[in-house]
């Protein structure tokens, strides 16, 4: 793995696969690299020549929502704590207490708690 250009919060991966294999989900299998449904995969070229491919992973941010003691790693590219809400389909209890407040920054690791 080689660091490629990254932002805030998403870091940047770069990957080879070798001769042979047709499918990025073959090369990450033999790598052993986990991939998200909301990462941003990109290779180059068509792993279906089978001739190698750079692969480069840009990776959604990890946030973790606590709800009553329920804990949920989300991963999102979402920038503020109530579009990651809104996205995730979480909904708020008329008397839930948010922290940090629904307009707060999102950012790599961050925790959410609602009581």
């Amino acid at each position: 793995m080689l660091a490629a250009e990254s932002t805030p919060g998403h870091p940047s991966e770069v990957y080879f696969g070798r001769i042979g294999i047709t499918a990025v989900s073959e090369m990450f299998s033999e790598l052993g690299v986990p991939v998200y449904p909301e990462d941003i995969v990109q290779a180059f070229p068509d792993p279906s020549f089978g001739i190698g491919s750079r692969i480069i992973v840009r990776r959604a941010m990890p946030v973790t929502v606590v709800d009553q003691d329920i804990s949920r790693t989300y991963r999102t590219w979402q920038r503020t704590v109530s579009e990651l809400l809104q996205e995730k389909g979480v909904v708020l209890g008329e008397k839930d207490i948010i922290s940090p407040a629904q307009d707060s920054q999102l950012f790599d690791k961050m925790e959410i708690s609602i009581t």
